[in-house]
């Protein structure tokens, strides 16, 4: 079908009259533009359908935003989200990841000349928990330290302890194409440590290649049988 459609592009001849180029120059109003400055960009990480009202009752349920959302389908598998209120959308895009039926929400926030059939989004901001950490390294220095490691650093969650909590906590935008990590080497005061990486609330993903975009049933690894013990990652 795609290479059918690809060949009758190619075959198009336009006039000049079908090739005469339109400037506009208008920008929008202020109150266009404040309007999408409230809007994201939604995308499911899954090759499969879904109910898109399901989806929508679902999260209007979860979020319950004070000024409300409306939930608006672009394209396949690109959403539109609205919101009312810059505290919402803030909420939204901060506070997830969000997932249904196990497939993982990716947002982005909305530009005024993006062409949505182009929009792809490849990453998600997920929070992590570091463990096994020295006193000293409870900060949130060492927390963009290691955010960069794995993703671009987001933002980092205080603790209420004065001494040594069980974990740090940050949040990082993850590319979903790449594989997760396990952990960080870093050089202490006299030798190497081992920093010890969990993920809060993450969706459905291989635990053969560790890479978001595509679950079990999609892995090549998987595919062969690997025993369970072998695997770098468990439920």
């Amino acid at each position: 079908m795609v290479s059918g459609l690809e060949d009758a592009c190619r075959n198009l001849k336009l006039t000049d009259v079908k090739l005469k180029v339109i400037v506009f120059d208008d920008d929008g109003s202020d109150e266009r533009m404040e309007q999408i400055a409230l809007c994201l960009y939604g995308q499911f990480l899954t090759e499969k359908s879904f109910s898109s009202k399901a989806m929508k009752s679902v999260f209007c349920n979860i979020w319950k935003l004070d000024k409300g959302v409306v939930i608006c389908d672009v394209n396949d598998n690109l959403i539109c989200f609205q919101m009312f209120a810059s505290t919402d959308k803030e909420f939204v895009l901060y506070e997830g990841p969000w997932s249904f039926d196990w497939k993982i929400l990716l947002l982005k926030e909305i530009t005024s000349m993006e062409i949505p059939s182009e929009v792809k989004i490849y990453d998600s901001p997920i929070w992590l928990k570091a463990y096994d950490l020295p006193a000293k390294k409870h900060t949130i220095v060492f927390a963009h330290c290691l955010g960069k490691q794995l993703g671009t650093f987001v933002s980092y969650k205080a603790t209420t302890m004065f001494g040594v909590d069980m974990s740090l906590c940050f949040r990082v935008d993850i590319d979903i194409t790449k594989p997760l990590r396990r952990g960080v080497n870093v050089m202490g005061d006299t030798s190497l440590i081992w920093v010890r990486i969990k993920y809060v609330k993450l969706p459905e993903f291989s635990y053969g290649c560790e890479i978001l975009d595509h679950v079990v049933k999609g892995c090549d690894i998987m595919s062969l049988n690997v025993a369970q013990k072998d695997l770098q990652y468990r439920d």
